[in-house]
């Protein structure tokens, strides 16, 4: 009777490891899925972080050469508000025309001065324009960052 209980002791034990190996078996293959999927996941936000990113970067470049297009274009402009100042083809209001007394001054000194106001008239306006290009940059560059 003895011999009998041992053996189906042994029999349950033997059970016992059997069902522990599968479950032990059976939470490193749960652990080793989690990982993999976890892995996954992060391969894939990083990617979808760096796709962000460059986009953006992107997006700063083209507001950044749309400035550098709008200096140019400035320059460009202010030339061409001086050759057409000097041409006659645009005039200064009378509030440009300066103190400028026409018996004492010779018609080089006109000249000079005619010169010097309508050089002063254009850096006027390229400061002006300056100034509005670097504002719509900078505005562009945080509507950009909020949009983010």
């Amino acid at each position: 009777m003895i011999l009998r209980a041992s053996l189906y002791l042994n029999i349950a034990l033997a059970i016992a490891l059997v069902a522990m190996g599968f479950a032990l078996q059976h939470q490193r293959l749960r652990t080793a899925h989690y990982a993999t999927a976890y892995a996954k996941a992060q391969t894939k936000a990083v990617l979808e972080a760096r796709e962000t990113e460059q986009r953006h970067a992107n997006e700063i470049a083209a507001i950044a050469d749309k400035y550098e297009q709008d200096k140019r274009a400035a320059d460009e402009a202010q030339r061409k508000l001086v050759s057409d100042l000097r041409a006659g083809t645009v005039r200064l209001q009378k509030r440009w025309s300066g103190c400028v007394s026409g018996s004492a001054s010779t018609a080089a000194e006109l000249d000079a001065a005619a010169r010097d106001r309508e050089e002063s008239a254009a850096r006027a306006v390229r400061a002006a324009r300056d100034a509005d290009d670097q504002i719509r940059a900078l505005q562009d560059v945080v509507r950009k960052d909020r949009d983010r």
